[in-house]
């Protein structure tokens, strides 16, 4: 794999084996990298993450992926570990690190949960109908194809009756605007009456960002650094 680098000491089995990424990585698999690499499954497994941006970092159970030795995972100044971009519907950001078993974290750069997901825009009724608002944009995060930024949230739906009087005119509220990396989404805006008599609702919040790191309980730390998204 591009920008994944493995050394071995070979003087004595107990060496720790180092995975470096230096490049942009998605959701990595570290036991089978590290496998594929040269580690041989036992030894203490060190990750150096160098790469400027990725993330979605997620360590099972020691019943789905066993580190022996153990794990650290090393996060160089400047290298940043963000959450995933999700989309609208989801209750917050993407998770930037999630551990479900004892490992160690050397932290020098930043980690940030990915940004929340913008809320929906408000309804606004008249005459019996509806005009829904819209949906709220995604987070910036990263995703399979590269870093994402946000995205804005889309226009409510319009509704018009201009037959049998009184005539009326609605439109549901847009979709707030996601949330950069660590951050909120932002509310969507009310409904409007454009004319006639209605009821216009209001929009709904954005979504929190992303945890910067889940499973807080099996982290040993060396140095915390940045951490932005809530640590739970």
């Amino acid at each position: 794999m591009s920008g994944v680098v493995a050394s071995c000491a070979a003087i004595a089995r107990v060496q720790p084996f180092t995975l470096t990424l230096s490049s942009y990585y998605f959701a990595p698999n570290i036991r089978n990298l590290a496998i594929a690499a040269g580690w041989n499954a036992s030894a203490p497994l060190i990750v150096s993450i160098t790469a400027t941006t990725g993330g979605a970092i997620n360590v099972p159970s020691a019943a789905s992926a066993s580190f022996p030795g153990g794990l650290t995972l090393q996060i160089a100044a400047g290298a940043r570990v963000l959450g995933a971009q999700v989309g609208p519907g989801s209750s917050r950001g993407g998770t930037a690190i999630k551990v479900a078993q004892a490992i160690t974290i050397d932290n020098l750069g930043s980690i940030i949960g990915g940004g929340g997901p913008g809320g929906y825009g408000g309804n606004a009724t008249a005459g019996g109908q509806t005009a829904s608002g819209g949906a709220g944009g995604s987070g910036a995060g990263v995703s399979a194809g590269g870093y994402a930024s946000w995205t804005s949230g889309t226009a409510g739906q319009t509704k018009t009756d201009t037959g049998f009087p009184p005539a009326w005119e609605i439109k549901g509220g847009t979709g707030g605007r996601g949330g950069v990396e660590g951050a909120q989404g932002e509310a969507g805006s009310s409904g409007v009456i454009i004319s006639g008599t209605g009821t216009a609702y209001p929009g709904n919040a954005g979504m929190p960002a992303g945890y910067a790191v889940e499973g807080n309980s099996y982290i040993t730390w060396i140095n915390t650094g940045t951490r932005a998204g809530g640590v739970v």
